[in-house]
């Protein structure tokens, strides 16, 4: 017999437990007969969900469509389980959806047989109604999941997902790369900023010592000058009242005519001949000398305002080749040296603004 059933059917025809023979084939031809009238029985029962008469045809089309879920179901889900499956989700999908495609065959074919008779169960009639369209949908959703589930698409989800890592690993590179970049950027003009907070802070020390250094010089000076001002007060104070009134001078004389020396008539102190003829030729003006006095002071301020500002007036000096003409030139001399300081004064001012003196 299977010398028979070898002579008439490909020799490529195999089956899970080897190559098709004649059993194999007395089966199929069996389960296709009783499953032509489990669709018969099947395609009745839907048929009859419809209310109306079928003029369009439409209602059979769709009994036609939904054989596919129930009996056509169990025969393809068998075939996948068999020769197609290769995951174990997916032999669990496959068996399952077989197992729930012969019960909605069963509830379809007896809720069908019975109906003719009008002996059909509450229970059963319920169960066909409900489930049956429950079952249907359930193969649309386990086709779709078991593609879900295949091997090709798991492996392809994790390609993408490896690229994905890859891509997202490549930009929090570039991200950290970036953020690093401006973080040395970022120190650097820090840096930068606190070598020009230093220099300009050893500028001002070294300017602040320079000032310093100036104001105790002028101090001293002052003080020294003052007190040579006051020395010398003392003396000409002591000198004049100590000398005794000249004479005049005659017209036609050409120079004073002093004695060889001159002493004081209380304390016979002595009294050089130059110094007497000095003092006989100054012209004393209290008014002109207090003026003078105040005129110095205002000129020693100038001087002191310009050295803290850090301009340097020691090259103008008072011309005192008139000094010994009385307190009149002597005045007009500190007038003219405070004119002259207070032009220098202002002219460097101004070229320092246009940046052609440097401080001094």
């Amino acid at each position: 017999m299977n010398d028979f059933w070898n002579k008439i059917l490909p020799g490529s025809v195999k089956t899970d437990h080897g190559k098709f023979n004649g059993a194999d084939l007395l089966i199929v031809v069996l389960d296709l007969i009783l499953l032509a009238y489990t669709c018969y029985r099947s395609f009745r029962f839907l048929l009859a969900t419809f209310a109306g008469n079928d003029t369009t045809g439409e209602y059979t089309v769709a009994a036609i469509i939904a054989l596919v879920g129930l009996d056509v179901a169990a025969v393809a889900w068998s075939l996948v389980w068999m020769f197609g499956s290769t995951t174990k989700w997916q032999d669990v999908v496959s068996l399952l959806m077989f197992i729930v495609s012969i019960i909605g065959m069963i509830l379809t074919s007896m809720t069908d047989t019975l109906s003719g008779e009008g002996t059909v169960p509450e229970s059963l009639k319920f169960s066909a109604y409900y489930g049956v369209p429950f079952i249907i949908l359930l193969n649309v959703a386990a086709g779709i999941t078991y593609h879900m589930i295949s091997p090709q698409v798991s492996l392809g989800r994790k390609e993408r997902r490896m690229r994905a890592d890859i891509t997202e690993t490549q930009r929090l590179g570039e991200i950290a790369q970036k953020d690093t970049a401006m973080k040395l950027e970022l120190a650097e003009a820090q840096a930068k900023q606190n070598d020009e907070l230093i220099a300009r802070q050893q500028r001002l020390a070294e300017q602040k010592i320079m000032l310093d250094a100036m104001r105790l010089g002028i101090d001293r000076a002052m003080s020294d000058d003052e007190t040579v001002k006051r020395r010398g007060a003392q003396v000409q104070q002591q000198i004049t009242s100590n000398v005794a009134p000249q004479p005049a001078l005659a017209l036609n004389s050409t120079a004073p005519a002093l004695p060889p020396q001159v002493t004081a008539q209380s304390t016979g102190t002595y009294v050089p001949p130059e110094v007497a003829q000095a003092i006989a030729q100054y012209k004393f003006d209290d008014n002109a000398h207090a003026q003078c006095e105040q005129l110095f002071a205002n000129i020693g301020q100038m001087r002191m305002d310009a050295k803290r500002e850090g301009y340097d007036l020691d090259d103008i000096v008072i011309d005192n080749s008139h000094d010994k003409e009385g307190d009149a030139a002597r005045l007009a001399a500190a007038q003219d040296l405070f004119r002259r300081l207070q032009d220098a004064y202002t002219q460097r001012k101004q070229a320092r603004r246009i940046g052609h003196v440097p401080k001094a």
